[in-house]
């Protein structure tokens, strides 16, 4: 689970996208909503599809996971939040975000988790969506992105134990890893390769913040960002800069040197730089196929969705050295019939 957190974290719930029916054993809830069944249990509220009974192992798995990671936000971020937590599978892989946050909700576009091992599998990806809500409840306006999802992939990572730097190292061996001021300006595109290099690079920058100047700076960067919903690109950037500087003490330029300094000393492995690389031939635009499959009514394949989260775990388990039987060429094999597939999906969408 360490690696998935570090690599594969920026498409936490890609996994779950596919269409699956799951049949489970039945079990008393608290109440029904409309299309979603509801279960309380103290300020955590669970929500499934009307036409799913849930085992109580895995409810039971899932509000422990729940529970743990809004600690695990709050204690880290040093904010108790105000209003009770309530996480809603809809129960089908529709829409342009897999998972996302609103005040008080975490929605996800899949179905539940079927096995208590699936359920665990949500620790630290829930953390990440917990770290927006207390944004909305402790932030001011809409913070950049670069800060507010670098900060919510430390607190994943933390969750878990995992390295905030290892992406970042290999992203910055490959030539691949942007600037630092190109990583702060950076806003949200795809959920491909350059999703990947904002959501890590920045963790791996403001990881280093925290542990060069100390916690409490990284607290101030994260509830003092400039408002992206009143001021322009280049202000933004221009205020994001300065409180940087501000907080550390540092100048950008010579923050970067230090940061790079600090990355060349993390061990990273040619086969896992590689993989990187194979990553960022992945790199499919699926929010563009997400728009059309909305915009005409037209599904996506649910094969080329499993075919395509299959992908990325095969290449992050051959960049941990764990898969001796797949090649490099195996993997590019499949990259370049993947694509081939969404190039023809994107024209049967479209009517071409």
């Amino acid at each position: 689970m360490k690696r998935k957190a570090e690599f594969l974290g920026v498409v936490p719930i890609l996994a779950l996208l596919s269409a699956f029916c799951w049949l489970f054993q039945s079990m008393p809830v608290s109440g029904s909503a409309g299309p979603l069944i509801r279960i309380r249990s103290e300020a955590v509220v669970l929500e499934f599809p009307s036409d799913t009974t849930v085992t109580h192992d895995v409810v039971s798995a899932l509000l422990t996971v729940v529970r743990d990671d809004i600690r695990f936000a709050e204690d880290f971020l040093e904010h108790t939040l105000k209003k009770p937590v309530t996480v809603s599978w809809v129960g089908s892989a529709s829409g342009t975000a897999p998972m996302f946050a609103k005040p008080g909700q975490v929605i996800l576009n899949a179905a539940p988790p079927l096995t208590v091992k699936e359920a665990e599998g949500y620790k630290g990806r829930l953390a990440h969506e917990f770290t927006h809500l207390v944004a909305y409840e402790c932030v001011k306006g809409t913070p950049p992105a670069s800060v507010h999802e670098g900060v919510a992939v430390i607190v994943a990572n933390r969750a878990v134990s995992a390295s905030d730097h290892r992406v970042a190292a290999g992203l910055l061996a490959s030539g691949r890893l942007p600037s630092l001021k190109q990583l702060l300006a950076m806003r949200y595109g795809n959920l491909g390769f350059d999703a990947i290099m904002m959501y890590y690079g920045n963790a791996s920058c403001f990881g280093f913040i925290e542990g060069t100047h100390g916690h409490s700076v990284l607290l101030r960067l994260f509830k003092e960002v400039p408002d992206c919903s009143v001021l322009t690109d280049e202000r933004v950037q221009e205020k994001l800069i300065s409180l940087i500087e501000e907080c550390t003490l540092t100048s950008l330029d010579r923050l970067e040197k230090e940061w790079h300094d600090f990355l060349r000393a993390v061990e990273v492995s040619q086969r896992y730089i590689n993989s990187l690389l194979l990553r960022e031939e992945l790199d499919i635009d699926l929010y563009s196929l997400f728009w059309l499959s909305d915009r005409t009514g037209r599904k996506i394949d649910g094969e080329f969705l499993t075919e395509y989260t299959d992908l990325i775990d095969s290449i992050a388990r051959y960049g941990a050295g764990e898969d001796s039987g797949v090649t490099e060429d195996d993997l590019r094999h499949r990259i370049e019939a993947l694509r081939e597939w969404a190039t023809e999906m994107r024209s049967r969408i479209r009517g071409i």
